[in-house]
């Protein structure tokens, strides 16, 4: 898929994300009275619910780099899964925002 979303946009993107809004699964509300939340690397690119990934470009664009393994084969890995630790890569990282990352630049 032709897609004006680069490695280099997704890296930029995901750095400027303190840690601190960053959480394994789906979205936290952490203080409703000042609007503070925490979300997944997905949640991050404005998905609410996982099936938007369909529909959402950037989503779509961040899972193509995951659709295929090192040498080209192809191999899905989902963005949630590296999000959550759950890829069999396992993407060195003690938070979702280092796993995205490290994931991203490894792809470079």
């Amino acid at each position: 898929m032709k897609t004006e979303f680069t490695i280099d946009y997704f890296i930029d993107f995901f750095s400027k994300i303190p840690e601190e809004k960053w959480c394994v699964g789906t979205m936290k509300i952490i203080d409703t009275e000042n609007l503070t939340y925490q979300c997944c690397s997905l949640g991050h690119l404005g998905l609410k619910q996982h099936f938007e990934i369909f529909t959402n470009k950037k989503a779509r664009a961040l899972q193509a780099f995951f659709n295929t393994d090192t040498s080209g084969r192809p191999s899905c890995v989902p963005v949630t899964n590296i999000n959550d630790d759950y890829s069999e890569r396992h993407f060195k990282g003690a938070t979702p925002k280092q796993r995205i990352l490290n994931a991203l630049k490894s792809l470079k």
